[in-house]
């Protein structure tokens, strides 16, 4: 590193569909409360497997500065990012399409979907939040 100190903290990303699917398979469907309690626990067996084996390894992170991003001081900052970010123009808001799983009412990621081209037609649907089963 040239002998330049280099801030490099550790961070998991811990939240996310892939945890939540891997959870329900293991223990089945739970009550909410239970379920987010057994995605913390499964995420908190994994990331201490990963820290043990990284530091083996001699990862050169900055352990004293370690973050998970489903803990509320992570969010706090991540929201005070993108307020300064907009403040400044870096950012913008706006309409567009999300994916959407109908089953469990939660957005997901482009690489949580499969696509599959096909020749069909295009339907436009608009919804409403009344009656929304997502609520």
């Amino acid at each position: 590193m040239r002998g330049f100190n280099v801030y490099y903290p550790q961070g998991w990303d811990c939240q996310g569909f892939p945890t939540e699917v891997k959870v329900e398979s293991k223990y089945g469907r739970q009550a909410p409360a239970e379920f987010r309690r057994l995605c913390v626990e499964w995420t908190g067996q994994c990331i201490d497997r990963m820290r043990t084996q990284m530091k083996s390894l001699g990862f050169s992170a900055d352990w004293r500065y370690e973050y998970r991003t489903m803990d509320p001081e992570y969010h706090k900052r991540v929201q005070l990012s993108l307020l300064m970010m907009h403040k400044s123009g870096l950012i913008y808001r706006s309409e567009h399409p999300v994916f959407w799983c109908t089953s469990c009412c939660s957005a997901l990621a482009k690489t949580d979907t499969e696509d599959i081209e096909r020749q069909t037609e295009i339907h436009t649907i608009n919804f409403g939040l009344d009656g929304s089963p997502c609520r």
